[in-house]
């Protein structure tokens, strides 16, 4: 999708600002929070992309995607980790070779913006789903410790209605 509109010629040259590298599945090519030297395209394979402690998975992305470029622009850490989920070869691109594919033909920074602005989106809306999750399990476990002591807070009209719920829930 990079070179969406980019002729063949100017691809070509774009070859030449890169070196290939490979990695076997389960290897990890960028860590979250690292310093950000280099983008890269995936030329084959499928690579996962992982985001905060718990290792939240945003996206599995293959062929043809591009990413780091986003903390090459920024100077900023970087934002999720990237794991090889197959062997995956990767056209890398180091901050020289960035900076002149970006320079290279006006739709490249075009699509790299739009990119990875469409990413941003996504990955705000994805972490949000799973905050959401994590806070109705910790509420379904508040109300599940609440329901089996409740008898000390509801008034005594509401206990066999409070038992009833306590005795669906398993004490495991």
């Amino acid at each position: 999708r990079l070179f969406a509109g980019v002729p063949p010629k100017f691809i070509k040259k774009a070859a030449t600002f890169c070196t290939v590298k490979e990695y076997p599945a389960g290897t990890a090519i960028i860590n979250e929070g690292e310093k950000g030297d280099f983008m890269f395209i995936i030329m084959d394979g499928e690579a996962d992309v992982l985001k905060g402690p718990k290792k939240i998975k945003l996206a599995t992305l293959g062929k043809g995607v591009f990413l780091g470029e986003g903390a090459l622009v920024s100077k900023a850490p970087r934002n999720a980790t990237i794991i090889a989920k197959s062997a995956v070869k990767i056209a890398v691109f180091d901050q020289k070779g960035f900076d002149r594919l970006s320079v290279l033909h006006p739709c490249i920074p075009v699509t790299m913006m739009n990119v990875h602005n469409e990413r941003c989106e996504d990955t705000v809306k994805k972490l949000n789903v799973a905050k959401s999750k994590e806070f109705m399990l910790m509420a379904g476990v508040g109300l599940i410790l609440f329901l089996k002591n409740s008898h000390s807070i509801l008034p005594p009209n509401l206990h066999g209605v409070a038992d009833q719920i306590a005795a669906l829930i398993p004490d495991q």
